[in-house]
């Protein structure tokens, strides 16, 4: 199924969650429509997705995950309510983006989800705030200067000289080819606001993302890299005019 979706092409997707044929589509439709229960808001993004919404029933799912980052996968059944952004909140919009599954399986305990995970994300971005600094993300993250044509060397190279593979080879990590400055504006303005302290850029960044290919740390961990131009969320710390980056979330088309 990925291969036949196009996932399981270089560089293969590490991880995708299908929802079975037989829950059919007016179904998941009703996730977004009334069987559900809001859990967060989005600023809208080319007009599509603007709200999430946490599924009242069960779903059958099977969660692919890639098996030492070739495109091969390991394929795990679930019976779970799902988390999904959709197109608007009027009751009358469709699903436009899986977002994730949840571990408990009753109509009683995906309702008590939305608290827990709410609570749970409030906790983690704490933390962030209070552990992470603006040079840690400088360290893990920011990677000035001319895109390096070979760019499974640059991910071999900067994952060691980053600390990535001291006690275990990372699997997955992103670099933002960009200033310090231009990063930082992403947290004094030039972005939308997602939820708590995540932000949305308004622009784009050129990016290597590098994904474990194999090998053995602390210095034989072989990476692919894989170019890309696109937005980030991260989370800020400081006021909103004088903030800074301290963790990457997610990137963003």
């Amino acid at each position: 199924m990925m291969r036949e979706r196009k996932m399981a092409k270089a560089p293969c997707k590490p991880r995708n969650t299908f929802i079975l044929d037989h829950n059919n589509i007016p179904q998941i439709q009703q996730v977004c429509h009334d069987q559900s229960m809001r859990w967060g808001k989005k600023k809208p993004r080319a007009r599509t997705l603007s709200y999430y919404y946490n599924s009242t029933r069960p779903f059958d799912l099977i969660d692919c995950n890639s098996r030492s980052g070739a495109c091969q996968y390991r394929g795990t059944a679930y019976h779970k309510c799902i988390i999904v952004g959709c197109s608007n909140h009027s009751g009358t919009g469709d699903p436009v983006h899986f977002e994730v599954f949840i571990m408990q399986s009753s109509k009683a305990s995906c309702i008590l989800h939305i608290f827990l995970a709410t609570l749970f994300v409030v906790i983690l971005l704490h933390s962030y705030a209070s552990a992470a600094t603006w040079n840690d993300f400088k360290k893990r993250h920011i990677a000035p200067g001319p895109r390096n044509e070979n760019l499974n060397a640059f991910c071999d190279q900067m994952m060691r000289a980053r600390g990535m593979t001291e006690r275990q080879c990372k699997p997955l990590h992103t670099f933002i080819q960009a200033s310090t400055f231009h990063v930082q504006q992403v947290c004094r303005g030039q972005s939308t606001h997602w939820k708590l302290n995540l932000f949305d850029s308004t622009r784009h960044f050129d990016l290597t993302n590098c994904l474990l290919r194999g090998g053995r740390p602390p210095s034989n961990c072989r990476y692919q890299g894989t170019a890309a131009n696109r937005r980030i969320t991260v989370a800020c710390s400081g006021s909103p005019l004088k903030g800074k980056p301290i963790h990457l979330e997610t990137t963003k088309p």
